[in-house]
């Protein structure tokens, strides 16, 4: 292939290239290709705000279980704290008593 068919070949590319340019341009200036792209740019920001807004209910759901589990672990430990205060509580009765029995028989009183 000779240097003048190179060229010859070559502009025929630069030729189609320019016509699929000005169609692209046409596109453009006719507000055709805008429309296009503004409705595909408002399908994408429509799916964005479709997730942001799945996103922040599960968000909210999981705030929700967390408060709730909290709830649930604060009503066990204050269980645990009221029960743990009424074993002491019969412990120190049962110490007393214990104690008062030792301090009658020591000295030597009836304890009924």
């Amino acid at each position: 292939m000779g240097i003048v068919e190179v060229l010859r070949l070559e502009i025929s590319r630069l030729q189609v290239e320019i016509h699929n340019l000005q169609a692209k341009l046409e596109a453009f200036r006719s507000g055709d290709q805008y429309q296009s792209m503004k409705k595909e740019y408002e399908g994408v920001i429509k799916e964005k705000n479709r997730e942001i807004n799945r996103l922040k209910k599960e968000l909210a759901d999981v705030y929700a279980q967390k408060e709730n589990v909290r709830n649930i672990w604060y009503d066990e430990c204050e269980d645990i704290l009221k029960e743990t205060g009424r074993i002491i509580k019969e412990k120190d009765r049962r110490i007393e008593r214990l104690e008062s029995q030792k301090l009658e028989l020591i000295l030597g009183t009836d304890p009924a």
